[in-house]
């Protein structure tokens, strides 16, 4: 796993500028009803938009800690949470593969939030 890492972090170093947390446009996606799947949102603000229009309650996020410095470049799990979200964190490195056990928890977190509270879950990696 500690490749991964360091492999992600290489691959996102090449890209440069645009490869580092925050520096991509925020934007999303309802790709079934009450699923969105789009960016890592930047700010308080972002999310607060994403309660306010979609009635978003839940975030699973794909991201590694390192890719969530908060700090105006990118949202903490911490702020998502303080906002009244549930969060499934399952953390994975860019170009890495998701565990089939995490794709499990992720989907049923899914479904629970989306068939069971009846508001939108939001997915999204970087």
């Amino acid at each position: 796993m500690c490749l991964l890492h360091l492999e992600a972090r290489l691959l996102r170093g090449l890209k440069g500028q645009r490869g580092l947390p925050g520096n991509t446009e925020f934007s999303y996606n309802e790709i079934y009803p009450g699923l969105l799947l789009g960016s890592l949102p930047h700010n308080v603000e972002q999310v607060c938009k994403l309660i306010e229009n979609k009635n978003v309650g839940g975030f699973v996020t794909l991201n590694c800690s390192w890719e969530l410095p908060g700090k105006g470049k990118t949202i903490t799990v911490e702020e998502v949470q303080k906002e009244g979200i549930e969060v499934c964190w399952l953390p994975t490195p860019d170009f890495g593969v998701v565990s089939y056990a995490d794709m499990l928890t992720g989907a049923n977190f899914v479904k629970r939030i989306v068939e069971d509270s009846d508001r939108a879950c939001y997915v999204h990696c970087n």
